[in-house]
């Protein structure tokens, strides 16, 4: 296998993985699912050489992790907040251009989407970064990550009306 195939392997991997973390409704397995999607697309972003890209997913899954435990923990929010001074500097350490500032970008807005506990909140912060992905996408021209661009703001779209709907009904 050629380096393209495999790195469309764990694009398109990444895509389905997408596809499914945004359905959920419980905040723990929302970012769980965000930990693998980042995972995927960390390694898929590696092997095109897209390495403010590929950084952008480590931090971003890594953070995901860290926002678990913030409904626990008041305390765990200045950590997972210091998580947010990563973004300037792997942007400017990766740095190839235009891609790093929408790719950082992107990592801002899913910190600060994280950071929500209310389900609404979070899934507006997230629909937002998923903009500056398509702009980073379009700039590496890679054809998984924007496929699973569209399908995530589709799904993600949905998912907030679901949210705002049974939140409106209470």
């Amino acid at each position: 296998m050629t380096q393209d195939v495999i790195a469309s392997t764990f694009g398109y991997a990444g895509v389905i993985a997408n596809l499914v973390w945004p359905t959920f409704t419980k905040r723990t397995y929302l970012l769980t699912g965000q930990v693998i999607a980042c995972l995927l697309m960390l390694t898929h972003f590696a092997l095109l050489d897209a390495s403010s890209g590929a950084w952008i997913m480590g931090i971003a899954g890594g953070q995901a992790l860290l926002a678990i435990p913030l409904g626990q923990s008041p305390k765990f929010k200045t950590i997972y907040l210091a998580s947010l001074t990563l973004t300037p500097v792997v942007c400017t350490i990766t740095w190839q251009g235009p891609q790093s500032v929408y790719s950082s970008l992107a990592l801002a807005l899913v910190c600060i989407a994280n950071f929500q506990l209310k389900q609404l909140f979070q899934r507006l912060w997230l629909i937002a970064a998923i903009f500056a992905w398509i702009a980073h996408n379009t700039l590496i021209a890679s054809t998984p990550a924007l496929i699973s661009n569209a399908l995530a703001l589709a799904i993600s779209a949905w998912m907030l009306f679901k949210t705002w709907r049974s939140q409106k009904n209470k």
